[in-house]
């Protein structure tokens, strides 16, 4: 079994190396850009209203015409714009509107045109939503375990793009249960905001990276959190957030083993982000980095406090067409008592970590990926990357505990429906010498 796993993450890896250099190779020798991501250049768009006001001047804007709304109010189309009927055209950036609209995610297809009509101008908006609505499966997993479940998700609730969710998943060793709304334009403005209520009914069974015992033990843990934020100049965001968390051990458990105490706390913090995404058909370039500090406060005798930090950074480039490097790494220190701890295991930056075995406070890893599209679709696209990843973390009974190695997969992503990309991924653990799987359909939890 090891075997065959081993020769199908070293196909992927080869044939995801061999494809980059034929796939789409017309794009290396044009520019740098085909097909469908060329409407979303800065370079085209900026060209396009350029164009427009070397023929007509500098003319007033009558109207903007917009097509192929459903669903979606023109009140989300509005909020984008940043210009009003007779300001200067010239006062409109196309580019910004095209890249904040497909940011929302609720866009399979943008289109941007200019015209003239009483010797003014009209800007003309087409557009092709994804489908918001969903019910659909849920499944993730990885050697130790494997999850269903289903989530009836709104990307687009009521049609003014709040995201609402709800969601459940099963499996042998845990069930979960998660809701949350997501509001990331307050009344139409750059405010931000969100709440997230979780449950988990699980048996943990813990072990170190060459697989000893280190605890087992049932538990029941909720979290509940909200943010509010406020996004500046369309790169800052500052976010508020506060919360409660709870965790309680089954003492009747009989497979118990170096159980943790009960825990239960409040907390709030603070997150800044840098956003500065560029984004296409499918995949998305440049910088996006975040910074979070949280203190948990205990709310009765033995409820430990501690602080909680993140960090995260990432860069992503193209080299041509779409063919994207990622240089990503995170970083984490945390107090956080064992009941609460989370398992790092089939997550970006530790695909090398056993899944829902492994979970610690303090762990930081760097990866570097290599993405590209090796067919498309009506219903979307498919890529495939290869990586290397190299991590630590703080084992469970102290003193730090490495995983790195390369590995490869798979993404698919979905031109009409509004849901981040679905994936498949082997990562070889050089220090443990074992292959490590992850997947997802549907959205982790």
């Amino acid at each position: 079994m090891v075997n065959m796993l081993k020769r199908i993450a070293l196909f992927l890896c080869v044939f995801s190396l061999i494809a980059g250099w034929h796939v789409n190779s017309s794009a290396a020798n044009g520019n740098g850009s085909n097909d469908d991501d060329y409407f979303y250049e800065k370079a085209y768009n900026e060209k396009l209203k350029a164009d427009f006001i070397k023929k007509n001047g500098d003319i007033p804007l009558l109207k903007i015409d917009i097509n192929g709304l459903k669903r979606t109010s023109r009140t989300v189309i509005d909020n984008e714009l940043e210009i009003k009927e007779g300001e200067p055209v010239s006062r409109f950036d196309s580019y910004r509107f095209v890249n904040r609209l497909k940011r929302t995610g609720l866009f399979a297809k943008i289109r941007l045109d200019f015209a003239e009509e009483q010797q003014r101008a009209v800007i003309r908006v087409s557009l092709v939503e994804k489908r918001g609505f969903l019910v659909l499966p849920m499944v993730a997993g990885n050697k130790k375990n494997v999850s269903a479940g289903a989530m009836v998700i709104d990307m687009n609730f009521l049609g003014i793009n709040k995201k609402l969710f709800v969601a459940g998943t099963y499996s042998n060793k845990y069930s979960t249960a998660m809701c949350g709304y997501i509001d990331p334009s307050v009344f139409n403005s750059d405010f931000q905001g969100g709440a997230f209520l979780t449950y988990r009914h699980s048996v943990e069974e813990i072990l170190d990276y060459n697989g000893t015992r280190l605890s087992e033990f049932k538990s029941d843990v909720m979290r509940f959190s909200a943010f509010y934020g406020y996004r500046l100049n369309d790169i800052l965001i500052f976010n508020i957030k506060a919360g409660y968390n709870l965790g309680m051990v089954d003492e009747k458990y009989s497979g118990s083993y170096n159980v943790p105490y009960d825990q239960q706390n409040i907390f709030y913090g603070l997150s800044l982000r840098y956003d500065r995404l560029s984004y296409y058909e499918h995949l998305f370039f440049g910088y996006d980095s975040s910074i979070e500090a949280n203190r948990n406060n205990g709310l009765t005798t033995g409820d430990e406090s501690y602080m909680s930090y993140e960090i995260k950074s990432s860069y992503s480039f193209r080299v041509f067409g779409r063919h994207r490097i990622t240089l990503s790494g995170i970083g984490r220190w945390s107090g956080v008592p064992n009941v609460l701890k989370n398992s790092i295991g089939g997550k970006y930056g530790h695909f090398t970590v056993p899944g829902d075995v492994v979970i610690t406070g303090k762990d930081a890893s760097v990866s570097m990926f290599y993405e590209h599209q090796i067919a498309s679709f009506k219903w979307g696209a498919i890529t495939l990357l290869t990586f290397w990843e190299h991590g630590v973390y703080e084992r469970l009974n102290g003193g730090p505990a490495w995983s790195y190695g390369p590995g490869a997969g798979a993404n698919f992503y979905l031109n009409r429906i509004a849901l981040p990309a679905m994936g498949l991924y082997f990562a070889h653990n050089v220090e443990s010498k074992k292959i490590e799987i992850s997947f997802s359909i549907g959205m982790m939890m």
